[in-house]
Formats: structure tokens, sequence, C-alpha cells
């Protein structure tokens, strides 16, 4: 039998209906209307929602517990659409792996999609980001020793000069490094219709704008087809990192520098989604402390006020 174009395996659907009450039950009526309120805002945005198998999200999971409550949204909002229509949406997650993330992460992550059954569901692709290297999420694949190198290499320059000021030292690198992660997994395979975030669409602007100014702070000039909707962001992240990465490993160093740009090549039309009104997450409350649920734009303010920083004091990190 098939729905909206699209062929029911009906021990998948037994599958997801299972996971779908065990996620019901342990939702608060609340949590379910937001949900299924999301629901119908996701199918109304994609780009065929007649065809919903068809279409493919993107979100990101670090293990964390803000990121894990976003995916278990994410997911059961997947498990709802299939419910109403027989068929659903095809769900990515990638992960962004560093040198400072522990095996314990690797296992929690693991054990997260077990329990939402997303490696048994052939609409769910996990992904696993090191450097520029993407593959499927297996938590027992080791890191690769280069990524390792480059890790330390960022964070011993960018602590040398910055005087070890420690946020710029620890995060700069990898935020960018995040996006980088964000652009990767969109454009992989034929792509990604939306992003998910967990950031207000006020939130999302302001992002935007500081972004922009902050690049044009650096010494960056904007192309005008950068300045809007993801594609733009992401492209305009890469002329942050570009002049970060040069002011960080020097002029003479280009490869280095090269090595860690944002990837940009993604569809023209993907967009981020707010899931914010339905989960009432919020960074607004300190942008300098609290890290996005979408992991896309965290902080890379902080990384272009280092560039700015470098320029305007003598190569003193702006305190």
């Amino acid at each position: 039998m098939s729905i909206h174009g699209a062929i029911i395996d009906p021990h998948l659907s037994r599958l997801r209906d299972a996971i779908f009450l065990e996620l019901r039950a342990v939702m608060s009526n609340a949590n379910f209307q937001a949900m299924t309120r999301c629901a119908q805002r996701l199918h109304a945005s994609l780009r065929e929602p007649r065809q919903l198998n068809q279409n493919v999200v993107l979100a990101a999971y670090g293990g964390g517990k803000d990121s894990s409550y976003t995916l278990a949204f994410v997911r059961a909002t997947q498990l709802l659409l299939h419910r109403v229509y027989g068929t659903t949406f095809k769900l990515r997650v990638v992960t962004n792996r560093h040198a400072g993330m522990p095996r314990a992460v690797m296992e929690n992550i693991d054990h997260a999609y077990s329990a939402l059954r997303i490696q048994d569901d052939p609409d769910c692709e996990t992904l696993l980001v090191d450097g520029a290297r993407v593959r499927p999420f297996d938590r027992n694949e080791p890191l690769p020793p280069d990524v390792t190198a480059r890790n330390r290499l960022d964070l011993l320059l960018t602590g040398h000069r910055t005087h070890g000021e420690g946020r710029p030292t620890f995060c700069n690198a990898c935020n960018l490094s995040m996006v980088n992660a964000f652009g990767l997994a969109a454009g992989h395979g034929s792509g990604v219709q939306l992003i998910i975030t967990g950031d207000s669409p006020e939130e999302q602007r302001a992002y935007s704008r500081w972004v922009s100014r902050l690049a044009l702070r650096s010494g960056q000039r904007l192309r005008r087809e950068a300045r809007a909707g993801a594609r733009g962001f992401l492209r305009t992240a890469d002329d942050i990192a570009r002049a970060y990465f040069s002011e960080i490993h020097g002029a003479d160093s280009p490869e280095l520098a090269n090595g860690r740009r944002v990837a940009f090549d993604v569809p023209e039309d993907v967009r981020f989604f707010s899931i914010y009104d339905d989960t009432a997450y919020s960074c607004a409350v300190n942008p300098y402390c609290v890290t996005s649920s979408s992991g896309a734009v965290v902080l890379v303010e902080q990384a272009a006020q280092t560039i700015a920083a470098f320029h305007w004091a003598g190569h003193r990190h702006l305190g």
C-alpha cells in the first residue's frame, strides 16, 4: 500500500507507532499540543508537503541536555506526521566531533539514538563530522589524529595570541568548526530543505546582523548573495573563518586557513526552521554563556571580535 507516493512497510509502521506512544507517555498535554503545532508548521514549510518522504530535515546533536531535548522533540514530530499521513520526512542528524569530546559523550549519543530507534528507521540518517570528513555515526570510530593535532594547534595559537583569554581560546575554533559541520551536513548527498534551530526568529535575525556586521569589522566585504538565508549565513561565516585563521596562523600559512573554512555548498533554498515557540527554549538570556540548540549560530561573533581586536589593539585581545 502507498500513501502520498510512499510505500508503507507494516513492520516500520508498528515500530514508529511504538516509539511514538513511548514518547507521548512522558509528554505533558502542553508539550504534546506544542509538538502538534510544530508538526503542522513544519509540514507547511517543507518543499514537498504532499510528498513528505521527499523532504530532508537536519538537526544537530552534541549529546548534551539541550540538543537531546531537541532531538527527541523533532523525532516525535517526525513520528506524528507518519501517524497522520502514513509517511513522513527524512531526518538527518549530525554530530560534530573534536578532541575535547570524550568517549562517554559518543556513548550517550548512541544511547539516545537507540532509545529513539533512530538507527532502526530507514528515514533517519546519523552523520559524524571529523574536520572535513563526513561519515555515518559510529561511537567506536576513532578520532583521526590530524583532527586532534589541528584542535591542539588552534587552541595553543589562539591562547597565545589572546594572552590566555579563556573564551576565545577554547570556543572560537570550535564554534567555527560547528558551523562548518552544519554546512557539510546540509550539503551532503542531495542536501536538506530545513535546518532545525532552537532560536526565535528575532534571535536568528540578530545573529545574522551580528555576523554580517562583524564580518565587515574584520575587513570582509559582503557579497550581495551572501546576505540572506542559511546559505548566506554560512558564506559569511566562511569569510570570518578565513580572516580569523589567517590572523591566528599567519599570512605565510594559507594552507592552514584554507583547511579550516566553513562549507557553504548547500541548496539555495535551505532555510532555518525554529522550534523556539513550541519549546520555549531561548539563548537570549545570556548569549555569551548559553549555546543555541541548533549549534549553527553559537557565537561566531567571538572569532570576529578576536580578529578585530588584533587589528585595533596591536594584536591584543579585546577584553
